[in-house]
């Protein structure tokens, strides 16, 4: 999507505005792309901290890199999806990386938890603690604060299951 700035008054620094975005399409990689914006929308006043610390997988791959080899290290032969970072200083210590097939929890550089999507029953955002809860499993998300929560839990919420038809896509090749 095309990037411009809006004319703002005064000294409020310009604010991007997202134009041509795709429409709902039976490709669910667009798919993911079209709700990750609507995410970034959804994050209103801290979508500037959304957008620096949850990534697209194909537009990123350095930081999907980071991330496979600190914690996601057994995601080999899986389509990576989806980073998020919690740090301040983009070391992807502690994050996600969401695959075709899994979920990968990274803390301290290491992996807390791999959940497979398919055994994905429940997903809460936990704005008071900064935190979503992904069946009983807590990925820590203080760097996107309240909005930031609510909206990342909302876009995992969509796109796992446009995530599994992916995983169904490569596997019938």
């Amino acid at each position: 999507p095309l990037l411009v700035y809006k004319d703002k008054v005064e000294e409020e620094p310009p604010q991007p505005e997202i134009i041509n975005e795709p429409e709902t399409c039976d490709n669910p990689r667009e798919e993911i792309e079209r709700l990750y914006y609507e995410a970034l929308k959804e994050a209103g006043a801290v979508g500037n901290d959304f957008r620096d610390h949850v990534y697209l997988a194909d537009l990123n791959p350095y930081y999907v890199s980071k991330a496979v080899n600190l914690y996601a290290k057994d995601c080999v032969g899986e389509d990576a999806l989806l980073v998020f970072d919690n740090t301040w200083t983009k070391c992807f210590k502690n994050g996600m990386l969401l695959t075709d097939k899994n979920i990968y929890i990274g803390n301290n550089g290491k992996l807390k938890v791999k959940i497979s999507l398919k055994d994905v029953k429940f997903i809460d955002a936990n704005t008071s603690e900064c935190k979503i809860i992904i069946n009983t499993s807590e990925l820590m998300t203080n760097q996107i604060v309240t909005d930031g929560t609510v909206a990342l839990a909302n876009f995992l919420i969509k796109i796992i299951p446009l995530a599994l038809k992916i995983e169904e896509e490569n596997t019938s090749k």
